[in-house]
Formats: structure tokens, sequence, C-alpha cells
């Protein structure tokens, strides 16, 4: 619920008041919206909106810049979250939950730890290894892909947020007391959220643009 919602609004907030730092609005969203699915979708809403808006002014940037700093600013954030989940899971299953005279099995460690970071090294390593053994080389890869990389996105955006209409349980929140949670939240996200990953992407990728389509 709080993802789409923020799906909906910041895109317009930021393509109206960043559309002059369009890398720092799009690393922004990564650091702000809440799923991986809902960043990447607001990360496309985000470029087609900032891109209009410059268009107006006679300025052509590439399709596709500002949904990667989007994208990309998310995959760190998951892997560094997954590094420090290894982490913990280690510390909290030796010493923190075990007990006097009890053997932990290493297969708990397994159990906690975040799967999908492995997703993303396997990936990086397919790509990585067909291009520098040029069983097919990177021109090849890039060829491959670009055709149906939009459709892909777009089928996987779809299937996300079935998956958040199908889990999400509304007497649930409703027991939990929706509208203050939500009151709650969109507090936190005003008042410290959006302002910190604004400052943190600009703090990065300040000046950075994406290049202009001849």
């Amino acid at each position: 619920v709080f993802a789409v919602s923020e799906l909906i609004i910041l895109p317009g907030l930021l393509s109206t008041y960043w559309s002059n730092e369009p890398i720092v609005a799009g690393a922004s969203l990564g650091l702000t919206v809440k799923t991986d699915g809902a960043d990447a979708a607001a990360g496309a809403i985000l470029d087609e909106l900032i891109r209009a808006k410059v268009a107006g002014e006679g300025i052509h940037w590439d399709e596709g810049w500002i949904l990667a700093s989007a994208i990309m600013t998310k995959i760190w954030i998951d892997m560094f979250i997954g590094i420090w989940a290894f982490v913990l899971a280690v510390v909290w299953v030796w010493y923190i939950e075990r007990r006097p005279g009890e053997k932990v099995p290493k297969s708990e460690i397994w159990f906690r730890f975040p799967k999908f970071v492995l997703g993303y090294f396997i990936a990086w390593f397919m790509v990585m290894g067909l291009g520098l053994t040029d069983i097919i080389p990177f021109k090849g890869l890039e060829f491959g892909i670009k055709p149906i990389e939009g459709s892909l996105r777009k089928f996987f955006f779809m299937l996300t947020f079935t998956s958040i209409g199908i889990v999400t349980d509304f007497r649930e929140l409703a027991k939990e007391g929706l509208g203050r949670l939500a009151a709650a939240y969109g507090t936190i996200l005003v008042v410290i959220i959006i302002p910190i990953g604004l400052f943190l992407a600009w703090l990065f990728h300040h000046g950075m643009m994406p290049p202009t389509v001849p």
C-alpha cells in the first residue's frame, strides 16, 4: 500500500522540483521507495516525466538513464542490506540466541540468509562470464537484450503489483489501524526519509546528467 502511494506521488513531485538534477531525482527514488518493483516502476514514470518536461525546453535526454539511476541505487542498497543481514544472522544464531551446551547447525544461517542477494551475483557472473569469454560478446548481449528489455520490465512490474494485491490483507491492516499507520508512515516519509534520500543522492550524483540524443 505504501509502495504504491510512493509510486504515484514521488515521480510527480521530483519531476516538478528536481528536473534540473535528473540523476539525483532517480537515485533518490532508490533510497526512498519501499520495494524494488515499485522503485523500478516509479523510476520509469520519472524518466518519462522529466524527459517530457525538458523536451519542451529543447533538451532531449537519452531514455533510461534516470530509470537506471533509480534501479542501480536500489540494487546497491539491497546488496548492502544482504551483507549485513548475513553478518547479523551469524551473530544472532551463534551468540545471542545460543543456549549453553546447544550446538547451532550451520543450516540455520542459510535459512536466515536473504537469498535474493544470490540472484544479483548469479546474474552478474553469467553476463560477465559470457562477455569476457567471448561466448557471446558484450555487444551481442546488448543487441539481444534491448528488444525485450522494456516488455520484460513491464511484465514483471505487473507480476509485482499483482502479488502485492494478492498478499495485502486489508482486514488485518484495519485491525492495526490503517489510518494511524498511514499517517505515521507519511510523516516519517516526508520529514525523514525523503530529505535524507535527496541529500545522499545529491551528495553522490549532483551535476550528473543523462547523455543528450543527437
